[in-house]
């Protein structure tokens, strides 16, 4: 008797469901694990930026102190010497810029006019309207942030009160860093690739296109995404994807990779984007984070393929224990099954072969057996009277009523 084949489908069927249940379950912890995996990541950059801003700023605050005091300095400045100031301060700008990466360094009059920039010495004379300034002549205090530049550039900027050693105020030295190398070290530290946006409305295109050819050598597109620029060298290394795909640029505000349903077909790039804001609290624009995944989905792929096997594994040893206790079962059940065959078969050869009639009915009367010396008997054919009730066939009619009630007192 074939019992085993419903039962193995049956069982096929759920070992898939289940197969499918893991599946699914890998796969939303995949992309569970990933999210903390990339917030994590944003987290320590979000750290690493506000650890940069405190440890330079400490160090440029000191390094203020130290140019302030420096030797011949600021008896040039006091005599409108600017040429001395030059010769005197170049040194240490030169020194500072090769070993901190400093990058501007000014010396302004307390009108907020540019007596001297280091870094270029052809441009001064021109009024500075920047908040660090603007907050060290209000607060006479040292006053640091993150500012934009006219050319798109990011600048670190320092800006300290100076003044003589009875105390009067003779102008303000500011410091400024450049954070290009931020971005390189973001990318060696954690594996990521980082493009400074900066909002459109905050830039003279004419600047920021003479400031990147300056940079780049060769023409920049300003038409490149509709509301933003990118800020200096990074423009150069922007991924294919993010240059073709400007609404995917612009509108996503969270993690986007170019998903297939199983991860493992998909890129493993993520983008992500952390508001950048100036000293002043506006948001400038967006640092665009390229995240790149692949040792971790790379360690997770082999996990999962781990657990993908061994479940095989289980799943075949089940597989084949089951098959056998079903294979015992149906070999149980054939036996008993022939043994009922051959006691039905001696059953009808005993029916068959009686001498007296024998008729079997049920408890509503209707015959179940009726076999050759009954047909003889009441001449009706086996055929015929099987089902029928008895009391319609063989039981004359004036002894129904005496049979209906011999028939209830029986049961």
């Amino acid at each position: 008797m074939e019992i085993t084949s419903p039962i193995i489908k049956s069982y096929f069927l759920s070992i898939i469901s289940m197969f499918l249940i893991v599946l699914l379950s890998l796969q939303w912890m995949h992309h569970t694990l990933e999210e903390a995996y990339l917030r994590k990541v944003d987290s320590n950059i979000l750290s690493s930026l506000k650890n940069f801003q405190q440890k330079e700023g400490e160090g440029m605050a000191a390094l203020l102190t130290v140019l302030s005091d420096y030797p011949g300095i600021q008896e040039s400045f006091v005599n409108r010497d600017r040429q001395a100031l030059l010769r005197q301060a170049s040194p240490f700008f030169e020194k500072i810029k090769q070993g901190l990466g400093i990058t501007h360094l000014y010396f302004h009059r307390t009108d907020r006019t540019v007596f001297l920039r280091v870094h270029h010495p052809e441009r001064f004379d021109d009024l500075i309207a920047r908040n660090t300034l603007l907050e060290a002549e209000g607060d006479m205090k040292v006053s640091l942030g993150m500012e934009l530049g006219p050319l798109g550039t990011f600048t670190y900027r320092v800006v300290a009160p100076w003044r003589e050693p009875s105390g009067q105020l003779i102008g303000y030295i500011e410091l400024g860093m450049e954070v290009n190398h931020l971005f390189n070290e973001l990318k060696e530290s954690f594996n990521i690739k980082a493009f400074p946006f900066i909002q459109k409305k905050f830039l003279v295109k004419e600047l920021w296109e003479q400031g990147m050819q300056m940079l780049l050598g060769s023409p920049a597109n300003w038409d490149r995404f509709e509301q933003v620029v990118v800020a200096g060298y990074a423009y150069e290394s922007l991924p294919l994807w993010l240059k073709n795909d400007t609404l995917h640029l612009e509108n996503s505000n969270q993690s986007d990779q170019k998903n297939e349903f199983f991860y493992w077909f998909g890129e493993h790039e993520h983008f992500r984007k952390l508001d950048l804001f100036d000293v002043s609290g506006r948001k400038m624009g967006w640092l665009g984070i390229v995240i790149d995944d692949e040792e971790f989905e790379l360690v997770q792929r082999q996990f999962f393929f781990i657990v993908i096997v061994g479940l095989c594994l289980i799943a075949t040893l089940i597989s084949l224990r089951f098959y056998k206790r079903l294979s015992r079962v149906e070999e149980r059940v054939d036996d008993h099954v022939q043994q009922l065959v051959e006691k039905e078969a001696r059953y009808r050869a005993i029916l068959s072969t009686a001498m007296d009639a024998i008729v079997s009915i049920d408890d509503t009367g209707r015959v179940l057996e009726f076999n050759k010396a009954a047909e003889q008997m009441f001449g009706f054919s086996r055929q015929e009277i099987i089902g029928r009730k008895i009391t319609e066939t063989i039981i004359p009619p004036d002894q129904v009523e005496k049979h209906k009630q011999g028939m209830e007192r029986y049961l």
